[in-house]
């Protein structure tokens, strides 16, 4: 159906529907529209964009947006109940005066009230995430109003605003008198800590003016807000600007005339104020057509001055119509769908809700783990800029060997021209390259202690391959982004390996440009060890189970090759008996450490936060012995009948309370580390001998006898249950002091052939019994329980 029916269907109070609309016209798109969305308690909206802009909205009707990251919003950026609650002040606003022959009846479109007769309010949502629709029809007035959102890389964010008559038009046409526009529009160089808590003062610096004949405002800092005897100039401004408004049309910079528009229908406009905060109002009258009215404003920056006169010259000469924006948010919506399609985000079926589901979900998970930029065909100067962001030495001979290569090369060629060098540290490098564009460190207003940093494209407005993000959202994004790209499976694997520690944990970030820990600060309550151990079985298992069905030739090659380093996260467990006696406080930050690798890594690179020989190369494992590293960290953590202690006070994989409690034990790590035993036992290769460091070995050598002595009905005793722990976190110090102490890794040794799948082996009965006590009557499981278990193992 045409999207823009003059259908009106008043909603009953309570009354919620929801449907698919194909669009038809200039502009065709597919939405989905909830009609009596306003019915339902506010709720938020991202509005994707292929650029640096967020926009996050309220269904209640207010904003936040900007771009880069929250110093760069356009209005405050706050947490998520404030932006439901302050549409009065904050984002779009519309007062339309009806004239008519002997009255004038105001009208305020999404006016806030939770109902009222006659009128009926819809949201649509088009099926990329690109654009934003709100719509309010009043019967008795006989007209529609829309305001949608969108952005666009080179203009901003854009909102469309559409005034239209429903049905059949009276002989004689509605003449209206519109103010239209936003309030609160911040100044560029403010920054969110300064708006949220000196807004007042930011107030008293603010700086409005318009330009263009009045299309442009202007929003900038008469001096920047500083409190030291020294000039500090503001050079950056905020600007928005109009087109398609009837002639005559007056431009308002604040909110101070809104009073006397609702009651006289007469504004001034206004050139320049101070110290009020700013809006962008525009103000017209005009005979509504049958078609209705239709107008733009755009919403950018931060622009230097330089900018903004450019831009005011463009109006000025006619630019800012609507075939500019039309085609600016197309371009918006087809980089979207561009990268959606490298992600296989488009399905068809006979089930739409499944296919713009399924759309939405890729999308997210895109924005978070990324999508390849061209495939498996590598940038050459980009992958040397990789390597030698991670290592300066390695960079400058990846750079030798592919002198005589041109701008592109196939992966192939890549990962073959570094095994040739036999180099292990260079084919490692290329292995660990992931071209990946779009994504961003995730954060909004509803997680406001997550800090984002968006940047997609470069000042040629090319894309910017790079990836960041916490190390769950990374793996499990990339793990749906595997499906469409399986060759880069080996790749993500590499990465995941090379960035655990030598005891078997991960550190917090991962990045293009390598690790990143938490430091922790006495002073900051969101500040903590970031030091997790659950994804080490299962993010990394669902990556080897599908290499192993894309490629197990490949999964093969993998199982003794030394590829994959260690990160030297400084964090350290304490020894058994302190973790026994007090079980929330296991772990400390060692300083020294921390200044020891930030010091590497000023001299060598991002690997030099790897743990690295006396020369600065980082050591090097084997698959197997990873493997073996995990194994061993998990299943020395085991209370028989219980599950895995979380040693490092986080919580494990969606474990109950998973955000908050850190300590106890955790079931669900313990059933996926089962699911690795099964993997390992069912996979030929790991019957093959392999390399692993002679400390390793004899920790999982001394360990396995504990197992083999241990009886699965240990479960039911409590002695036996506590000399297990005592005897393997004895087992675990021992082999944790050596790491820290830097004496590992210095005696690589052959391993006996199968020594791992005898290990799973021996382990899985304690491992079962172990999950059978956990057990409840419900058939589900208990977590985190130290005292009372399930039913008895059968």
């Amino acid at each position: 159906m045409d999207g823009m029916s003059d259908v009106i269907c008043p909603q009953r109070a309570g009354t919620v529907e929801g449907e698919f609309i194909s669009e038809a016209g200039d502009e065709p798109d597919e939405w989905y529209r909830i009609e009596g969305y306003d019915q339902l308690p506010p709720f938020f909206i991202s509005l994707a964009s292929d650029s640096d802009i967020w926009v996050f909205l309220s269904t209640s009707g207010s904003l936040t947006a900007g771009r880069r990251d929250e110093d760069g919003a356009f209005f405050p950026y706050e947490t998520v109940d404030k932006i439901h609650t302050r549409w009065p002040n904050t984002g779009p606003r519309t007062w339309i005066r009806c004239v008519g022959s002997d009255s004038v009846e105001l009208w305020q479109p999404f006016g806030g009230e939770l109902w009222v007769e006659g009128v009926a309010r819809s949201i649509w949502k088009n099926l990329s995430g690109t654009r934003v629709r709100f719509r309010e029809s009043n019967e008795r007035l006989r007209l529609s109003f829309e305001m949608e959102w969108s952005a666009s890389a080179e203009l901003g964010l854009i909102r469309t605003a559409r005034l239209r008559p429903l049905g059949t038009p009276s002989v004689c046409p509605v003449r209206v008198q519109v103010l239209d526009g936003v309030l609160n529009l911040l100044p560029a160089e403010v920054g969110a800590r300064v708006s949220a808590t000196m807004s007042c003062l930011v107030d008293a610096y603010k700086w409005n003016e318009t330009a263009a004949d009045g299309r442009l405002g202007v929003y900038t800092l008469y001096a920047q807000i500083w409190d030291r005897a020294e000039p500090k100039e503001a050079f950056r401004a905020v600007v928005a600007w109009h087109s398609g408004v009837p002639s005559g049309a007056k431009t308002l910079l604040s909110s101070h005339q809104v009073n006397r528009f609702c009651r006289t229908g007469e504004v001034d406009a206004e050139s320049l104020t101070r110290g009020r905060s700013g809006a962008f109002l525009v103000n017209f009258q005009a005979d509504l057509p049958s078609n209705g009215l239709h107008w733009n404003m755009v919403i950018n920056g931060p622009c230097s001055q330089v900018q903004t006169f450019e831009l005011s010259a463009w109006l000025q000469r006619g630019g800012g119509t609507e075939a500019d924006v039309v085609h600016a948010r197309r371009a918006n919506s087809a980089g979207i769908d561009e990268l959606l399609r490298k992600a296989d985000g488009f399905q068809h079926s006979a089930d739409a809700m499944a296919c713009a589901h399924h759309r939405a979900n890729v999308l997210f998970n895109i924005m978070r783990g990324g999508v390849f930029v061209n495939r498996t065909q590598f940038e050459t100067a980009d992958l040397l800029a990789y390597a030698t962001q991670r290592s300066r030495g390695l960079g400058a001979a990846l750079s030798d060997a592919l002198a005589a290569y041109p701008d592109q090369i196939p992966r192939t060629d890549a990962l073959r021209i570094a095994r040739r060098s036999s180099n292990p540290q260079l084919e490692r490098l290329v292995l660990g390259y992931l071209p990946l564009t779009f994504s961003r460190r995730h954060g909004d207003p509803s997680r406001p202690w997550n800090k984002f940093s968006i940047r997609v494209r470069d000042e040629r407005n090319q894309r910017v391959v790079n990836y960041q993000g916490n190390w769950r959202d990374i793996f499990q994004n990339w793990e749906g982004l595997a499906t469409s790209e399986p060759d880069y499976l080996d790749s993500m694997i590499c990465t995941f390996l090379g960035a655990m520690s030598q005891d078997g944990y991960n550190p917090y970030r991962i990045g293009r440009d390598g690790i990143d820990w938490e430091v922790v600060d006495v002073d900051d309550p969101w500040s903590h060890i970031g030091y997790w151990g659950d994804h080490q079985v299962i993010y990394l298992l669902r990556l080897l189970e599908a290499l192993q069905a894309h490629n197990p030739e490949r999964l093969d090659a993998l199982w003794d090759t030394a590829l994959f380093s260690f990160a030297d996260i400084p964090y350290r467990l304490k020894p058994h008996a302190q973790q026994v006696k007090a079980p929330k406080h296991t772990i400390v930050f060692d300083q020294v450490a921390h200044e020891h690798a930030q010091l590497r890594r000023a001299t060598i690179g991002a690997d030099g936060l790897l743990v690295c020989d006396p020369q600065g190369v980082p050591f090097l494992a084997t698959l197997g012995e990873k493997l073996a590293i995990i194994i061993l960290a998990k299943a020395g953590s085991l209370l028989p009948g219980g599950g895995l202690w979380l040693h490092t006070q986080r919580p494990e994989w969606n474990d109950a309370n998973n955000a908050l409690v850190g300590n106890g034990l955790s079931v669900v790590s313990l059933a996926h580390l089962r699911r690795l035993l099964v993997f390992i036992l069912d996979w030929p290769a790991t019957q093959n001998a392999f390399s692993m460091d002679a400390t390793t070995l004899r920790a999982l050598t001394e360990f396995g006898s504990l197992v083999r002595k241990t009886s699965v009905d240990a479960v039911h005793d409590d002695r036996a249950r506590r000399a297990f722990l005592d005897s393997a976190g004895a087992v675990l110090e021992t082999w944790r002091a050596c790491a820290y102490a830097g004496t590992a890794r210095t005696s690589p040794t052959a391993c006996p052939q199968g020594l791992l799948v005898d290990f799973a082996r021996d382990l899985l009965p304690l491992v079962d019994a172990t999950l059978w006590r956990c057990q409840r009557e419900d058939g589900l499981f208990d977590s985190y329980n130290l005292v009372k278990f399930g039913p008895q193992a059968a």
